[in-house]
This record gives C-alpha cells, structure tokens and sequence, in this order.
C-alpha cells in the first residue's frame, strides 16, 4: 500500500470539469473564344499551289531557251557546207535571236508584277479573313467578367471584416482582463535575450515570456552564465509545445514596425496571472469551505508536458508533475507512448495541503478515478485464488501489480522464491495467490509464487 495513505471517499457528485472556459468573479473565369485557324492554313495552302504553278512556267521558259541554242548550232553547221547561203542565215539567226530576247525579257517583266500583286491580294484575304474570326464578346461573358470581379471584391471584404471582429475580440478579453485560452505553437528567443512562448489565440500571435508561464519561476542554479538560463528555460517550455493553456492578456495593439514601415499586432500575455486567480477562485475559502476538497473528481484536465518517466498536468491552477505510480496500476513503459501533450484525463484530488505563506498544494491521482470499475470487477475474486499479473512499481519491500485477466490491482510482500535468484522487477509476469480481498478499494492483498516470465 503506497506509504500506507488512505484514500479519501469520491463522491459521484463531487465532480468538478475544467474543460469549460474559465470565469471567475472578477470570431469564373471568362472563357474567350480562340481564333480558327484553319482558313489561315488554307490561305498557305494556295499560296504554295500558286508558288508552284510559277516554277512549271519558270521550267517551260528554260526549255524553250534550250530549244534556240540547238537551232543555232544546226545552223553554224549549215554555213559550214553551204558558203552561199551564210550571209543570209547569220541575219535571219540575228533576227530570230533579238526577237527571243525581247519576248523573254516582256515575260520577265510580266512575271514579278503578276507575283506581287497574288501576293498582295493573298495578304489583303488573309488580313481581312483574321479581322472578321475575332472573338465576339458577348452580353454573357460580360456578366461573367463582372461577377467574377465582384467575388474577388466580396471576398476581400469579408476578410477584412473577419479579421476586424477577430481583433476585436482580442481588444475584448484585454480590456475585460477574462482568462483566454490557446495553444503552444512556438518557443523563442527575441534579440535582447529573452525567451517567450507564442500561443495561438483567435488567430493571432500572443507572447507569453517565460517568466510569466508558471507561477514559480524555471529552476536554475545560481551564479549560471546568460546562455545557461536560455537553455535551461528552452528545454521546459518547449516541452509545451501543443499544450492548450490559459492566459490573461496585459497589452494588445497595432504597432508600425520601423524596419517595414507595416502596422504589426503585438499582444503580451501571462499565463502566471490566470493560474493565480485560479487557484484563488478554486482553493480560496468561503466561510471554511472550499470548491475543491479531498474527495472531488477533476475532469478534463490538460496534460501540458509529457517525459519519459513522468508528465505534468494543469488542476484548478496548479500545475502538478504525475508519475507513473500515480497514473496507472498497470505496467507503463515510456510514458511519451502512452501520453500526448493536449490530452486531457481525469484527476481524484487525494489532499489539499495548506502551506505558512497562504498558499495551497494538493495531492491527485489518475489511478483513482478508476476506483469505481475496480469495485466491480473484485467479486471475480476470491480468497486462495490464483492469478496472473505483471509487476508495475517495486518500493519498499513492497511489490505492486496489476492482475490482467480480472481488471483489478493488488499488492505484495517481497519474497525470496525458491526457483530464480534474483527478485522480481517491474514488466515481469507472476503468479498470486489471493490472500485478502478489500472491496471498498477495489484491491487484492496476496503473495507472489512464481515468476512466469521474467
């Protein structure tokens, strides 16, 4: 039995849940028609057919040209066999030869004045044939241009609007000082040195400093250098990254950052002042009675770190580290694979312990809440019984296990068996023999025979 403290009795109606927010007394694209381009294409097709028809006649004027060479060599043969006649048929030659020319020459001449006016008039059809395929546009696609403009300014509008009611509700919990609720997205380090947590609130960047983050202030050794403190306060709040934590906010406005000459929104927070009216509203007496006693059920608590062998949770304000032993009966590895920052669990308040300087600490467990299921699963028990379970915690010459097959916890003393050398540890599967049942705890008090598995 843990250090042999007594459990105080839960009430079903003792059941407090914090996952409320908390308030004490004090937000067509246009389709344009493409240009056809297919009478553009045939227009270059009957531009190539009329190049073509050109080169046949080039062709034909070439062969006649041949054509006259041949004959005027049949005739220098001619003057050669024939003296007489060779006056004769160098003047009819010379004629026939002037006469070619000038006909090639005023067929040359016609030729380049009938390409470019085909040119020309191709180009005039071609022009006038893309003037006359443009697009139309339509009554429809001014509309659609239209409303689709109006969207855009629409949206925009709705933005700034959005963003206005956003920041006014920012402005609002500022002037009201109501305890705010965001999540950890970040931890920095600003220029001058100082580590802060950013949270997310409504969309908005809010600085919370580490010095504002819980109500004792990081632990660090004294006489540390600077970079010593930086790291130190890195490591534990960076362990909050994702947790949902409260805050009162101390500064919210807009401010022109002098580098982008832009109006920037700076919001400072302390979450150390929302614990604190916390724990007031919570812990404070009313006459001589609490709101949270031994015996009451916290439900939804907020787990805002999680370690290896331990995780701490957020109760009413005060922030309480859970080990293993508090958290289960059953055997837990490492708890980073159970539990995940941002979960909620519930928590039995075991104690409220009143300290000299007014202040308050309290004893919880998560295991506890779990009493009422325990209860109901011990009439599977019975005295002289055999059992199956796994070791969770060895302390004190005490072993505490938790039996698998039948749901429910129980402890022993520690034995020297007769078949292992060494003792049993946590993780190991043993067997029990039930010694003792006590129902009001849901509990099993009996003796560790045998190491099943080591």
């Amino acid at each position: 039995m843990q250090g042999g403290l007594k459990m105080p009795k839960i009430k079903h109606d003792d059941v407090i849940d914090v996952s409320a927010e908390f308030v004490d007394d004090v937000d067509g694209n246009i389709e344009t028609d493409t240009v056809d381009e297919t009478a553009e294409n045939t227009d270059v097709v009957d531009e190539s057919n009329e190049e073509v028809e050109q080169k046949d006649e080039d062709n034909q004027e070439d062969a006649e040209d041949d054509a006259t060479d041949d004959a005027e060599d049949d005739e220098n043969s001619e003057e050669d066999s024939e003296e007489d006649s060779e006056e004769d048929s160098e003047e009819d030659s010379e004629e026939e030869e002037n006469e070619e020319e000038a006909e090639t020459e005023e067929e040359a001449d016609v030729k380049p004045k009938k390409a470019k006016k085909a040119t020309t008039k191709e180009k005039a059809k071609t022009k006038t044939k893309a003037t006359k395929k443009k697009p139309k546009v339509t009554k429809a696609d001014i509309i659609a241009a239209f409303q689709e403009k109006e969207m855009l300014r629409m949206r925009a509008v709705n933005e700034r609007e959005e963003q206005a009611l956003k920041w006014h509700i920012v402005q609002d919990y500022a002037h009201t000082k109501k305890i705010a609720r965001g999540t950890v997205i970040s931890v920095e380090e600003t220029t001058s040195g100082m580590v802060i947590a950013v949270v997310n609130f409504n969309d908005f960047r809010v600085v919370i400093p580490a010095s504002e983050f819980f109500v004792k202030a990081i632990a660090v050794e004294e006489g540390v250098s600077n970079q010593a403190r930086i790291r130190r306060e890195k490591q534990v709040l960076v362990k909050s990254l994702g947790a949902e934590v409260e805050f009162v906010i101390a500064h919210a406005k807009q401010e022109k950052n002098t580098n982008t000459n832009e109006k920037e929104y700076v919001i400072l927070a302390s979450r150390k002042q929302a614990l604190l009216r916390q724990i007031k509203y919570y812990f404070g007496k009313k006459g001589d009675v609490r709101r949270v006693e031994a015996g009451k059920i916290i439900r939804n608590v907020p787990i805002i770190a999680v370690g290896k062998e331990a995780l701490m949770v957020t109760v009413c304000g005060i922030d309480k580290v859970l080990t293993k032993a508090q958290l289960s009966y059953k055997f837990l590895g490492t708890l980073v694979n159970t539990f995940y920052v941002g979960d909620r669990i519930d928590v039995a308040v075991i104690d409220v312990i009143e300290k000299d300087n007014d202040t308050v600490d309290i004893k919880v467990s998560h295991k506890q809440t779990q009493l009422p299921q325990f209860k109901k699963n011990i009439s599977n028990c019975s005295i002289g019984g055999m059992y199956r379970g796994t070791i969770t915690i060895v302390r004190d010459n005490t072993v505490q296990l938790y039996l698998d097959d039948v749901n429910v916890p129980a402890f022993s003393k520690i034995i020297k068996l007769s078949n292992v050398e060494d003792l049993p540890s946590a993780g190991d599967t043993v067997l029990l023999v039930a010694n003792k049942i006590v129902p009001e705890r849901g509990l099993v008090l009996g003796t560790i025979i045998r190491i099943i598995k080591k």
